[in-house]
């Protein structure tokens, strides 16, 4: 659920490994798979707010995420490193974010999920 100043938004995000594909079925590379998943959420939550997103403010919500995953990315790997693990598991990415309790809630209740 996206929350905003009127209360929350259901939004179906809570689907981790769901990766969008494009029209032919071919796995899209990773910023546009990030940027596609941003404007599916700004414009539910536009629908439901009526307000727009401009291509600018999609563009720089996309550089920010994609900056976040690179140095969770970085974190999660130098965890595993540490555990001595050559894979990455939930534990890392829940560790990396042990700091920010509301994306850990978040992460906690879709791993649940599973």
């Amino acid at each position: 659920n996206f929350i905003t100043p009127s209360g929350p938004v259901p939004v179906s995000v809570c689907t981790p490994c769901a990766i969008p594909m494009a029209d032919d079925g071919a796995v899209e590379s990773g910023r546009d798979s990030v940027q596609l998943s941003i404007v599916r959420a700004c414009n539910v939550l536009g629908r439901h707010q009526g307000i727009t997103f401009t291509q600018s403010y999609i563009h720089a919500l996309t550089e920010l995420t994609m900056d976040f995953i690179k140095r969770i990315s970085t974190d999660c790997e130098l965890f595993a490193k540490h555990a001595g693990r050559k894979v990455i598991t939930a534990d890392d990415v829940l560790l990396c974010c042990r700091h920010n309790d509301d994306l850990n809630l978040y992460l906690s209740r879709c791993l649940s999920d599973l």
